[in-house]
């Protein structure tokens, strides 16, 4: 996609990608994929920092101000291309290194901050691998490192009738 490109897969999320998964809403209905930022209460996993919101007025106005303090990880997953690196290279996407992203000259290469210019905004398809894994006697252990086989996901995609399209957003309930 680039060079300097720091969105991936979703420029596939095109106009006229967007306009077309438009034509399927039948509903209205609106379903969110955020996780409370409090979920974890006061033992975030995996060692992770507790949530904190501080709420404090403004007087003599009636005004109230909002500080909150968490780690993105502790709530719905907000990782942009600079998360988790190919451990080989010691590289993220596109050619970024740690370097540029802690050293002398950090940027904020690869952050959730591209992503959320024009926003996500697509055709989700979920596949419920939970169900699928446990009506075929698959164990899986989600505080494990463990990895769902793209041989099991097209099995789940064929079990449930699911057929992809260019610029489809994967959600998969594991």
């Amino acid at each position: 996609y680039g060079e300097d490109d720091q969105l991936g897969f979703l420029n596939r999320l095109t106009d006229d990608v967007v306009k077309e998964a438009a034509k399927e809403i039948q509903t209205g209905t609106r379903i969110s994929l955020n996780w409370p930022l409090d979920a974890q209460g006061d033992l975030p996993f995996f060692g992770r920092q507790v949530f904190h919101k501080n709420i404090y007025q403004k007087p003599p106005r009636i005004v109230n101000d909002d500080v909150w303090t968490f780690n993105t990880q502790s709530s719905s997953q907000w990782d942009g291309l600079r998360h988790f690196g190919y451990q080989k290279e010691a590289k993220f996407y596109n050619g970024v290194t740690l370097d540029d992203i802690h050293g002398a000259n950090k940027s904020n290469v690869n952050g959730i901050g591209a992503w959320a210019e024009k926003g996500i905004v697509g055709r989700g398809v979920l596949l419920d691998y939970h169900s699928w894994r446990i009506e075929q006697g698959i164990s899986f252990n989600a505080f494990k490192t463990e990895s769902i086989p793209l041989e099991h996901l097209k099995k789940v995609a064929e079990a449930q009738g699911v057929t992809f399209k260019f610029g489809d957003i994967l959600i998969v309930r594991s």
